[in-house]
């Protein structure tokens, strides 16, 4: 288990395979935690999203590689965008929008009031450059990053659709369709972000098409899963199938264990310390004697030319093979300098090996 994860908001139980809480904690569904809520996210779960939801545990992402990679470059794939692509009008990143935001990402005030959702847009598409910057004339606008483009080969993946069209469910005007960009992360931008070029190689724009009578049936189930699970206090059974709720169970039994049990754990680590030292230094004194036994053979059969050696019970042979490696003499091209090939030496290297002597198959098997 590597992920880390960050320290629980609320008093919880561990009952059967599902976590219990009081019910009183519960923060609002944003459009990340969507696909999750409806299982359809190769990211997170039903389970890890009631958990999250409801102050239990949530994976701390902080500093990860491709979260900070997406953060440093949404602002530049937006304005290579609107170079791009003036055809469609103003790209306006969210921080002209509301303001830049402070703080943990998690923490940052929602850009639209609801009782059950939250959301923060990346940015805004105005088809008309001399209107006013207003919410009900733009059109979502969401970026992304991603090592994998094959997952866009058929356009947003749903996982990233539920997010857009919940956003743009709670624009003063909803809009029939939404923009999102994907951006292809190099090697190069892995390794320094600030490297970062835009072109039609790596950053592509889908128009996305959105039908808000059916956003609005989806947003419903929710409410209905939130009411179930986190007002009720109760988590989905997680799936030990999987990774991601098999690590965040484990970590929560762990957290809960009492103080007997860790202390149990901490006396049965020290056993396996002293155990896994002691046949430790036996290996090496088994691996120091086989060394030596090797470079004896070895010397005895190279001396008095003999190929191979079986052992007494026939089931191992040394054996003595010879290969040959061409090479170029640096000195001597350094002195003449004319023709490299009149330079080639050959050297003879010699392997020693004890390996199982293979048994032939006798007639008729």
């Amino acid at each position: 288990m590597n992920r880390k994860y960050k320290e629980p908001q609320v008093a919880f139980s561990v009952v059967g395979q599902h976590i219990e809480t009081d019910g009183k904690f519960g923060k609002k569904m944003s459009g990340s935690t969507l696909a999750g809520i409806f299982n359809m996210s190769p990211f997170n779960t039903p389970f890890q999203q009631a958990c999250n939801l409801m102050g239990i545990c949530k994976e701390d992402l902080d500093g990860k590689q491709s979260i900070e990679i997406g953060k440093t470059l949404e602002t530049p794939i937006i304005e290579y965008l609107g170079e791009r692509y003036p055809e469609y009008g103003l790209f306006i990143p969210a921080k002209v929008l509301f303001g830049e935001q402070e703080g943990d990402h998690d923490q940052w005030k929602s850009d639209f009031d609801d009782t059950w959702f939250a959301g923060r847009m990346d940015g805004m598409v105005f088809n008309d450059e001399h209107a006013s910057i207003d919410l009900k004339d733009g059109y979502i606008l969401e970026i992304k990053t991603t090592s994998n483009y094959a997952s866009w080969a058929d356009g947003v993946p749903d996982y990233y659709r539920v997010q857009v069209e919940l956003y743009n469910h709670f624009l003063p005007t909803p809009k029939d369709k939404a923009y999102v960009a994907v951006c292809l992360v190099d090697d190069d931008t892995r390794k320094d972000p600030s490297s970062w070029e835009g072109s039609d190689k790596n950053v592509f724009l889908f128009e996305m098409p959105i039908d808000d009578a059916k956003v609005h049936d989806m947003l419903d189930k929710a409410i209905e899963w939130y009411k179930e699970f986190v007002v009720g206090g109760k988590t989905p059974d997680f799936d030990p199938t999987n990774t991601g709720d098999l690590d965040m169970w484990n970590h929560l039994l762990n957290i809960t264990s009492d103080d007997p049990q860790v202390q149990a754990d901490i006396d049965r680590l020290e056993e396996l310390e002293q155990e896994l030292g002691e046949k430790e230094a036996a290996l090496k004194e088994l691996q120091d004697e086989r060394e030596l036994l090797r470079n004896r053979i070895k010397d005895f059969m190279v001396t008095n030319k003999r190929n191979n050696m079986g052992t007494t019970s026939g089931r191992f042979e040394a054996t003595i093979t010879e290969s040959k490696r061409t090479s170029i003499d640096k000195k001597l091209l350094e002195k003449d300098g004319i023709d490299p090939a009149k330079y080639t030496v050959t050297k003879v290297i010699q392997t020693f090996s004890l390996k199982p002597v293979k048994e032939e198959n006798q007639e008729g098997e």
